[in-house]
């Protein structure tokens, strides 16, 4: 509850007319825009037989027709509107059955007059015609200083579970004190109050000071404004490794269990903690990483599959220092794409180059010849460690890949060695052709 321009940005309130004056205005425009339409012709426009110019000319005589009908209706309240003067985000009025048309643009709709920009601007409206507004809210951004958990990962049991319940009764009493902190600091102040706001007191910032210092002077009533976070909890689960018992895999997590608001108290209340984030240090030779699960074995992706934890709806981050690891959540998921870096072959790739007469074709032969190179610095690296830790039946199976994998690598170097070859053997036989520069005579 602060200032028009104070506090993060400009308030809009959501002044309307009252029900009985927008009544009225409504059905003035209701009972003359039909008589108008027809009196210029334009009430039930062919459009299907209508070219797209002659459909544009229609839609902006009935659009003008409209809104002179329009203006009218509300200056005869003391309301001066400018022409086309509507309210954004509306839901238009239900269309006259008697000028009603499946082809017809919904140009006849009545539009409400945007009464709160009318006010915000000092334009010429009748105040008393304006129903009070609700006071608009306006979320403020607490940081909240929370203690610390030290838990032993290896405890049993029983006293795990009562050092997580001792902490989280500290964690919701730190949180509790801050915010009520708040509300008896700046929040006597800034805390929303369900109330309204009249028109004039948007006028000029000494009304709306005095509009404040009222509102300010109320009990805040903190059952709507305060969030209750009591029922945010952190959890530690730990789980055995199946294949290694001497490994434990650790779950912490901060759970948000608070039940979902009504839609009243969801007006000022808000009980979720944002920017939220969790980190566990721990000492670095106690940390495994994770190896993640392939459904078949892969060589070439098996350096790729570490990861120093899993985020639950977030990312990971991982940081050591003195011996200490420390996993952090972060707001997302990061994925790290390994960079193929090409290789630096001393070869011209530039289409003006390659198409010159002069070019030395024979050049290109680089290209395979680096690429078998590759090929067999592969198979050397690969060979030996295709089988590192899997059984002999994937081993066997990851080998054989490995195998068609070189093979159809070194019939794709030919497959290019071939390419060049020919690009040589074309340009002799070009050279070749009688009349041509580089051609032999026969004597």
């Amino acid at each position: 509850m602060v200032g028009p321009r104070r506090g993060g940005g400009e308030l809009d309130f959501d002044f309307k007319l009252r029900k009985s004056t927008q009544q009225q205005i409504d059905d003035t425009i209701r009972a003359q825009r039909v008589p108008a339409l027809q009196a210029a012709g334009v009430d039930r426009p062919d459009w299907k037989n209508l070219d797209e110019a002659k459909r544009s000319k229609v839609r902006a005589q009935r659009a003008q027709i409209l809104a002179e009908i329009r203006t009218k209706a509300y200056a005869a309240h003391g309301i001066k509107l400018l022409s086309g003067e509507a309210e954004p985000q509306v839901a238009p009025a239900a269309v006259d059955a008697a000028i009603a048309d499946p082809n017809t643009p919904e140009d006849n709709a009545a539009q409400p007059a945007p009464i709160a920009r009318l006010i915000r601007e000092g334009r010429a409206i009748p105040l008393n015609l304006v129903d009070p507004a609700p006071v608009p809210g306006k979320w403020r951004r607490i940081e909240l200083d929370l203690p610390v958990l030290d838990f032993a990962s290896d405890a049993d049991q029983d006293s795990l579970s009562t050092t997580i319940s001792g902490y989280n009764c500290r964690l919701t009493q730190a949180v509790a004190d801050q915010l009520e902190a708040w509300v008896t600091g700046h929040g006597v102040s800034e805390a929303w109050r369900d109330a309204t706001i009249q028109p004039h007191d948007t006028l000029d910032e000494a009304r709306w000071t005095a509009a404040m210092a009222a509102l300010a002077a109320r009990p805040v009533d903190r059952a709507r404004v305060v969030p209750d976070l009591s029922r945010v909890a952190l959890k530690v689960e730990r789980q055995a490794d199946f294949l290694d018992p001497r490994r434990l895999s650790l779950r912490v997590m901060l759970d948000n269990q608070s039940a979902e608001l009504t839609p009243r108290d969801a007006q000022g209340r808000c009980n979720t903690v944002f920017g939220a984030g969790l980190s566990v240090t721990l000492p670095q030779a106690a940390h495994r990483p994770l190896r993640l699960d392939r459904v078949e074995p892969s060589y070439r992706f098996r350096d790729h599959l570490d990861y120093p934890a899993i985020g639950l709806n977030c990312g990971i981050r991982a940081d050591r220092e003195s011996g200490k690891l420390t996993l952090a959540t972060t707001i997302a998921p990061r994925f790290t794409q390994p960079r193929i870096v090409a290789r630096q072959i001393d070869l011209p790739f530039q289409f003006a180059v390659l198409k010159d007469p002069g070019f030395d074709a024979r050049r290109l032969l680089e290209l395979p010849r680096a690429y078998a190179k590759w090929i067999d610095e592969q198979e050397v690296r690969l060979k030996a460690t295709v089988g590192a830790g899997l059984d002999r039946a994937d081993a066997e199976i990851e080998s054989a890949r490995l195998r068609k994998d070189l093979a159809a690598q070194r019939a794709e170097a030919r497959y290019i060695e071939r390419g060049v070859e020919l690009l040589i053997a074309s340009k002799q036989a070009f050279d070749t052709l009688p009349g041509h520069e580089g051609a032999a005579v026969p004597n």
